[in-house]
């Protein structure tokens, strides 16, 4: 019989993707870069209606990724967020 794999919380599933990746410390890289874009995305978008469900308001979405966006730039420095070229 298989043995059940214990369900990981958010912290330690984060916490084994930036600790354990086959391609080292690159991948915390990764994950701050798409953790600031997202945020970022969120903190400055026009409608926080827009996020509104079931769960929570759009606007107390927003004020949440607005100040994990301020705790990044305090951390890493202002965001500047590099586009792929595109051809």
């Amino acid at each position: 019989m298989p043995q059940q794999q214990k369900l990981k919380t958010n912290v330690e599933f984060i916490t084994e993707l930036m600790e354990y990746s086959r391609f080292g410390g690159m991948v915390q890289v990764l994950v701050i870069q798409a953790l600031r874009d997202g945020v970022e995305e969120i903190a400055n978008y026009p409608h926080p209606e827009h996020f509104d469900n079931g769960l929570f308001d759009g606007t107390y979405w927003q004020a949440i990724a607005k100040d994990v966006a301020r705790q990044l730039t305090e951390k890493y420095g202002p965001y500047n967020r590099v586009r792929p070229a595109t051809d």
